[in-house]
């Protein structure tokens, strides 16, 4: 990604809201957590949700699992973030699903949000949106990664297998038979 931990200023991200007025994504010297940060805030109550491009384009695969992390921190309230990747240009063309995350806290926090590439492109982008009116948010050490071997079957049960090498018997149980 361009400028992802917004070291000197804030080039590399552009600002867009979902309702159409443009926040203002400014750079704040003394960041909470890695020295300098972005500071995202809407310039009145209208932006229910801002949304952050970053310039780089980035290749994907179809498939292919892809992690997004940083920090972030708010003014007040809770922390509501979504993610995606789109074709460059149009936020409307999703590559990957939308995923989206809260927390119940306003103190600074690292994210993890995992995103699964619909189409494999050449010309693909990253957004961070926010959701909160009224509420600022400081953004720092963004990074999109590919993740490999990691699915996101939520009906996968995981097993945990013991060795056991000792003279003692040992009994495994595993839930549901």
């Amino acid at each position: 990604l361009n400028n992802p931990d917004f070291d000197t200023d804030a080039m590399g991200w552009t600002p867009g809201s979902v309702a159409g007025m443009a926040p203002m994504v400014s750079y704040q010297p003394a960041g909470t957590y890695n020295g300098g940060s972005a500071l995202i805030t809407p310039q009145d109550a209208s932006p229910d949700r801002i949304l952050m491009t970053n310039d780089a384009i980035l290749s994907i695969t179809a498939g292919q699992v892809y992690e997004v992390s940083g920090y972030v921190a708010t003014t007040t309230g809770t922390i509501n973030l979504r993610a995606s990747l789109h074709q460059n240009g149009n936020i409307a063309n999703l590559y990957s699903d939308r995923v989206a995350e809260t927390y119940a806290t306003n103190s600074g926090r690292v994210f993890k949000l995992y995103l699964t590439a619909s189409t494999t492109a050449a010309d693909a982008q990253f957004s961070l949106e926010t959701s909160n009116q009224n509420v600022a948010y400081e953004i720092d050490s963004v990074s999109v990664r590919r993740v490999s071997a990691l699915t996101k079957n939520t009906n996968t049960i995981e097993v945990l297998i013991l060795s056991n090498t000792g003279t003692t018997n040992a009994d495994i149980v595993c839930p549901g038979g």
